[in-house]
């Protein structure tokens, strides 16, 4: 499709996960296509987060202002016959509405997309007791009140800008590209029409089902890494501090792997986080074998993962691998709410639940078998729907040349 442009709108630096992860290549095949982002005048303390893996081409474009954008649209609405807006900002800041009222000028499409693959403490509210949320939310006040103020100043603003794209029709998005049945019903007063999709590990799943094994890969568990404590983290955006410090945090860590490749006569081999620098071994972990961008290829011919609640327990699920959640005990003294969702996601799919920092012999004895029928919930609740065994940049394009 020649005459029709497709515009990623992206509230950060693009990295090459990134790329991939909405794949971008694939849209291209379709149409003409370029990323706006706009991390200098949304997010920019968080700019110089994870610089080693930022992307650069000609496709990419920065903005530092809105009127320069505006331009930009008008050029490309001018050159192409259709312009569709494939929409990534967060409704956390007033700016987006202003994006939002002038595609709706312009009649321009925008896709908007809730697919994060991850379930939500409101979906699955037996999941902890009432007793038992207090006590999380009490702890992370406590020990964590300045994580709890930048995302109470965040949930408000997000509250006023929801109310008004709800009732105001020139907010609106035309249509929701959505994954997970937990998820249909939520926000749509914010857009016209459903989209039925599938999260971002699901659709890497489908795009990449045949693909080579990983040569001289054998016997071995698989770590889905964190980017910190040695490199930024999430914790940048909210302007905090992580809870670990590096050597205590590696020392664990060693540690638990030494265990565990002696009670399970395997090797430890780590599945790079994202948001880290590509390197072939982890000196910090004895240097162990790591490997960017394989975590797919890595999971399905483990024999389990070992992950701190990342997205990627995706795969696991898939693959029907047996997971172990692990957290520290600065994690549990300093940051709770994330031992939260850790336990939140073992009590989900199963497993085992390890504080590495203290744990027995009899912690790591062998999973003999996966709760099968917790893993088919989880895939149907929050990474797909029955009907969709297509990747998300075919349905997008389906749309795209039926409007």
């Amino acid at each position: 499709m020649k005459d029709v442009a497709i515009i990623i709108l992206y509230p950060f630096k693009i990295r090459n996960f990134d790329l991939d992860r909405y794949e971008v290549k694939h849209l291209k095949n379709y149409s003409y296509l370029e990323i706006h982002e706009f991390s200098k005048l949304l997010y920019p303390h968080f700019i110089n987060s994870h610089k080693s893996n930022y992307v650069k081409n000609n496709n990419i474009i920065a903005f530092s202002s809105l009127n320069l954008w505006k331009k930009k649209i008008l050029l490309l609405n001018n050159k192409y016959k259709k312009i569709f807006i494939i929409n990534f900002l967060i409704n956390d800041n007033f700016f987006a509405l202003k994006i939002y009222a002038f595609l709706k000028e312009y009649k321009i499409k925008r896709i908007d997309i809730l697919n994060p693959g991850l379930p939500n403490y409101s979906f699955e509210k037996k999941i902890f007791s009432l007793r038992e949320s207090y006590f999380y939310k009490l702890r992370n006040l406590f020990f964590r009140s300045d994580y709890v103020i930048q995302n109470l100043k965040i949930l408000i603003k997000k509250y006023i800008i929801n109310f008004l794209i709800k009732n105001f029709d020139y907010f609106k998005s035309d249509f929701m590209l959505k994954a997970g049945k937990k998820y249909l019903n939520i926000n749509n007063n914010l857009f016209t029409k459903v989209i039925s999709g599938v999260s971002y590990d699901y659709s890497c799943y489908l795009r990449r089902s045949k693909f080579k094994k990983i040569s001289n890969l054998n016997n071995y568990a698989v770590f889905l890494a964190a980017p910190g404590p040695k490199n930024p983290n999430d914790s940048l955006f909210w302007k905090t501090k992580m809870a670990d410090k590096i050597s205590d945090y590696y020392n664990a860590l060693n540690n638990f792997f030494l265990d565990i490749e002696r009670i399970y006569k395997t090797k430890v081999i780590i599945a790079l986080h994202p948001k880290s620098p590509r390197n072939k071994r982890i000196k910090e972990l004895d240097g162990r074998f790591s490997y960017y961008n394989k975590t797919l290829e890595l999971v399905k011919n483990s024999k389990f993962i070992i992950n701190f609640a990342s997205t990627s327990i995706s795969y696991a699920l898939l693959f029907k691998k047996p997971i172990f959640f692990i957290y520290t005990e600065a994690q549990k003294n300093k940051t709770p709410g994330e031992v939260k969702f850790t336990e939140f996601l073992h009590r989900l799919v199963g497993g085992k639940l390890i504080n590495i920092d203290a744990y027995s012999e009899k912690d790591l004895e062998p999973i003999n078998q996966i709760d099968v029928k917790k893993y088919q919930e989880y895939i149907k609740n929050y990474m797909s729907f029955k009907t969709r065994n297509k990747p998300n940049y075919q349905i997008i394009y389906e749309l795209i040349s039926k409007i």
